[in-house]
């Protein structure tokens, strides 16, 4: 029992870490620079609908890594939005709350 439950640990710490979604260099690349609000996210959805073109339609595991990056973003996106200022930047929501 004790060697059930050091191998189920085991297991869940090594599938938390592949859950763990990481911006890829070519994407880094095309946002390097970017600031402003729109500009990053047109560029992220134009980079993940550019690659979800590429895969060919069988790929469901290829598939499901882009989709799975795009929720993800999508999840950023909407929290983001609401700390946008005048200009179109976001603004820091730590810094924004600690202000008042």
């Amino acid at each position: 029992m004790k060697r059930f439950i050091i191998i189920l640990g085991l297991c869940t710490l090594y599938f938390s870490n592949i859950a763990q979604i990481s911006i890829d260099n070519e994407l880094a690349a095309k946002l390097d620079g970017k600031t402003k609000f729109q500009e990053i996210k047109s560029t992220v959805w134009t980079h993940l609908n550019d690659k979800l073109q590429k895969l060919d339609t069988k790929d469901s595991l290829g598939r499901k890594a882009v989709l799975r990056e795009k929720k993800m973003w999508n999840r950023q996106f909407w929290i983001n939005e609401y700390y946008t200022d005048g200009d179109g930047k976001v603004v820091d929501a730590n810094k924004l709350n600690i202000k008042g």
